[in-house]
């Protein structure tokens, strides 16, 4: 009588870490909302290049702001603007 419970034990063992998986997963086996937070991000400096690309003017700073990179970049003349780059992606969202 005792192999039947020590079976048991060792089955559901093997098993935790099955059910383990599917718990990191969401609906449809989708990463949950956790894992998609943990995407890869670009740099500070990576997202400067692509916010200067083909634009003529100085670098002036940079700042992180969650999702959004943001460039402050003086064009010739002395205009100022605000270049918002997608953290996740490196594509340029905008400018103001």
């Amino acid at each position: 009588m005792t192999r039947i419970p020590a079976f048991l034990l060792a089955a559901l063992l093997a098993a935790a870490p099955l059910s383990a998986a599917a718990q990191d997963r969401g609906e449809r086996g989708r990463p949950s909302a956790e894992r998609r937070e943990e995407a890869p991000r670009i740099s500070v400096g990576a997202a400067v290049q692509r916010a200067s690309a083909g634009r003529p003017g100085r670098f002036l700073g940079a700042s992180n702001r969650g999702d959004t990179i943001v460039v402050r970049w003086e064009y010739p003349g002395g205009r100022v603007a605000d270049i918002m780059v997608d953290g996740r992606t490196g594509r340029v969202i905008g400018e103001r």
